[in-house]
């Protein structure tokens, strides 16, 4: 007779895999975040997974370095798995995919002298990496503004140096329905500014600002200043 019992888990029906419970967004189903479960891959640039030697080579330790990593990149090209990035840890019990994890985040106590804030042109200059090797600076002294529209309202995101902005995050933190990043056209009629010179510098009062929690940390940081080649150095956020 066949049993009609339910599994009272989706847990017992993946234990032959690598699996774990990760925090995943809602998305279409609504509500702040969701439970899922996902099959970890194993490292695509594992050679010992993923290679066999020709038997005149002993081991991994007779090729050169280099090779080994020209190897690890098309290992990468022709290994294509898994539909999401996830952040876990390895002594708990913690795993959420790229939209929810969150970082363990501590303010610097560092103390600092706060210079004045000055202009300082940087012609041709547009990009983070271009304005830090110009000025001498690293990357982690400059602010990078992006502007979004969320529900038709423009949304400016201040991030550090060149990390990088999770859209999904942003989106459910303002709790919208629609977010995508302002066109230059855009932009140019809000802030008056092209891409390359934005800034939180003057900023009409119907602008939302989000920063990042490593942004508050930024001391004497360099900003766009609005104004083409015209970046400002010295500024201190404020919460």
């Amino acid at each position: 007779m066949m049993s009609t019992r339910q599994p009272t888990s989706v847990s017992s029906l993946v234990v032959a895999l690598d699996f774990k419970a990760i925090i995943g967004d809602g998305g279409a189903m609504g509500g702040k975040d969701s439970q899922e479960f996902m099959a970890i891959t194993p490292s695509r640039t594992d050679l010992d997974r993923w290679v066999v030697l020709d038997k005149s080579v002993a081991s991994f330790d007779e090729i050169p370095a280099e090779v080994q990593e020209e190897i690890k990149a098309e290992l990468l090209k022709w290994m294509v798995s898994g539909e999401d990035t996830i952040a876990y840890s390895s002594e708990s019990s913690y795993a959420a995919n790229l939209e929810m994890a969150t970082n363990a985040y501590k303010p610097s106590n560092r103390v600092v002298t706060e210079e004045e804030v000055a202009r300082v042109e940087t012609p041709g200059v547009k990009s983070i990496d271009e304005v830090a090797a110009f000025l001498n600076i690293s990357e982690e002294q400059t602010i990078k503004t992006l502007v979004y529209i969320a529900d038709e309202e423009p949304v400016v995101a201040l991030l550090v140096g060149n990390d990088q902005l999770n859209e999904v995050k942003l989106k459910n933190h303002l709790g919208a329905d629609f977010l995508e990043p302002a066109t230059e056209a855009e932009v140019k009629e809000l802030l008056g500014a092209d891409f390359g010179s934005l800034g939180p510098v003057n900023l009409p009062e119907n602008v939302k600002i989000i920063a990042d929690r490593k942004v508050q940390d930024s001391r004497n940081a360099v900003v766009g200043g609005q104004r083409r080649w015209l970046p400002l150095d010295g500024c201190q956020p404020r919460s």
